[in-house]
């Protein structure tokens, strides 16, 4: 049997490189700006984030008002059902955190990124307040009125947003109406399941309007798509590529992308149906918002453990 021994290094000595030259920079992977814009969320209590709910969320801003929000669901940030139940695995506890990352298409995507940790309600002198919105609602705690959506909205204090508008949808009022039956959507999301073999940019699942949008019920529309737990609070996108050209490779790729709303999950655990709140529900909560709420001293997002 032959036995390979490895040649002495010293046979084979360095190249010698000119002076001043230095190797090219890696070549960064090819990263759509659209998945930038769903944000990994983690809802969890006293038994901490391991014990959680996965979910997703994104930033949009509301033409009418320029304003900045975080939508996710309201399930999310109560783990309660619109009809008041709790959702499955999460009886009897109530959410205290929500945790945001915030995807990189960098190195440092590997090592968790950055990312937020805010309370998801505050004590103060008039009572206990939640951090979010809700439609049909007020925002104390105890206020004897339901959600009337699967909706919940964060403002965004107006001094972050420069900041954030990279992972920010822009939504004018010109988009609702453009759906029809059958056209593609796309759930930009991360399901639980691929998380620990995806874990820093979000999995695109492809489906198709079920049920006519500007139909009842109000507010929502259905569509056909296999999404899993953890896409709850996804943003919905239609999207057309851009194509790419071979001679110039680092060409834009960003492709166009249209918000229609906001994913709410299957409408049972046997069906591939799923339930998506126009975002028209959004702004509608965008506009309950008190002023002072959009000031970093008044917002939840200015008194984050922040890590951006």
């Amino acid at each position: 049997m032959n036995t390979f021994v490895r040649p002495n290094q010293q046979e084979y000595p360095q190249i010698p490189f000119p002076d001043g030259w230095t190797p090219p920079a890696p070549r960064l992977p090819r990263v759509s700006p659209y998945s930038l814009k769903s944000l990994k969320l983690t809802s969890y209590d006293d038994e901490g984030a391991e014990k959680g709910m996965t979910a997703t969320g994104f930033l949009a801003e509301l033409n009418q008002s320029g304003d900045l929000v975080l939508v996710t669901n309201y399930h999310v940030v109560t783990w309660r059902a619109l009809d008041g139940s709790y959702v499955e695995n999460f009886e009897n506890r109530i959410p205290a955190t929500l945790r945001i990352e915030f995807p990189n298409e960098l190195e440092e995507a590997a090592e968790g990124g950055a990312h937020w940790e805010i309370p998801l309600h505050q004590e103060t002198v008039d009572g206990r307040k939640r951090a979010w919105f809700q439609d049909g609602s007020w925002w104390m705690e105890g206020d004897g009125q339901e959600a009337l959506t699967d909706v919940a909205i964060f403002p965004i204090p107006r001094e972050r947003k420069d900041d954030l508008l990279t992972y920010a949808y822009r939504w004018t009022q010109d988009q609702f109406g453009s759906l029809s039956i059958t056209d593609d959507l796309f759930v930009v999301g991360y399901p639980k399941s691929v998380g620990k073999f995806v874990s820093s940019t979000p999995i695109w699942t492809r489906g198709s309007v079920a049920s006519e949008p500007q139909v009842a019920p109000a507010d929502r529309f259905f569509i056909d798509s296999r999404t899993r737990g953890g896409q709850s609070g996804s943003p919905v996108i239609a999207y057309q590529a851009t194509a790419v050209s071979a001679a110039v490779p680092d060409d834009d790729t960003a492709g166009v992308a249209v918000l229609h709303g906001v994913y709410s999950g299957r409408t049972d655990k046997d069906s591939d149906i799923g339930s998506v709140w126009s975002m028209e529900v959004v702004e509608r909560i965008a506009f309950q918002i008190p002023l002072q709420m959009y000031t970093a001293g008044t917002s939840p997002f200015g008194k984050t453990t922040s890590h951006l």
